[in-house]
């Protein structure tokens, strides 16, 4: 079915298998800033990769 929609079978596996691990460090990391967005870019590390992911989302 995915195949027919033009899914590659790969990164449906990967949002699956990373998707609620990825979820559940999303929501500590807000518990642990008492639920402040800015955590994610105050650093430059973390604000450039922000970014590309964005960019990357936009482009697609």
């Amino acid at each position: 079915m995915l195949l027919i929609l033009g899914f590659h079978p790969a990164p449906v596996l990967l949002g699956f298998v990373l998707g609620p691990r990825l979820e559940k460090n999303f929501r500590c990391a807000k518990l642990l800033a008492d639920g402040d967005f800015a955590v994610f870019i105050r650093k430059p590390i973390s604000a450039s990769l922000l970014a590309v992911a964005v960019v990357v989302v936009l482009r697609a």
